[in-house]
């Protein structure tokens, strides 16, 4: 429907932002934007420069890519890149080179996190240093992505297969992350 679509998805991509910048960077961007537009009419050129002025980042990959343009962006977590599964390969599978948040799990429990900084192609990632029985990239499902069917990777191969089955079954579109 209309409100999913325009009002859910500006409201979703601006979570990612905040995901991604963190609270603090987040919210100093958007007090500044207040002050300096406070009774104007401002348009989204000067949210993009209140952003860039305090995050001295472009963020033409949020603001252009993402809400101008509507380009999609999927990452794919492709399997180790060595035996000792301190490194990942990812690839981006999408149109937007947006940072990725890759996490490590313990049991389902959260022990490490990591952002990655937007890429084209593919990548090799080193990952944090934690006990971990599973990667998962985008694993709050901040990032909107194509297809989340392809973010996980168990340390062991065998149950690899299984995560594509229950990803997501859950999931109301409209609030993602939902099951987590």
């Amino acid at each position: 429907n209309y409100f999913s679509m325009v009002y859910g998805k500006a409201a979703w991509l601006f979570q990612y932002l905040y995901g991604y910048l963190g609270p603090e960077t987040f919210d100093s961007a958007m007090q500044q934007f207040y002050q300096q537009y406070q009774f104007q009419h401002p348009g989204p050129a000067d949210l993009q420069r209140s952003f860039q002025q305090v995050t001295k980042d472009s963020l033409n990959w949020f603001f252009e890519d993402l809400m101008l343009e509507g380009r999609q962006l999927d990452y794919a977590v492709k399997g180790f890149a060595n035996k000792d599964q301190t490194r990942i390969r990812v690839a981006n599978e999408g149109q937007v080179a947006g940072p990725v948040l890759v996490s490590l799990f313990r049991k389902e429990a959260l022990v490490a996190k990591k952002w990655v900084e937007g890429f084209e192609g593919g990548q090799t990632i080193r990952l944090p240093d934690a006990a971990f029985d599973k990667v998962k990239i985008n694993s709050f499902q901040w990032v909107p992505e194509h297809n989340y069917r392809n973010n996980t990777l168990f340390s062991t191969a065998t149950k690899n297969w299984l995560d594509p089955l229950s990803t997501n079954v859950l999931v109301n579109p409209e609030f993602p992350g939902s099951n987590e």
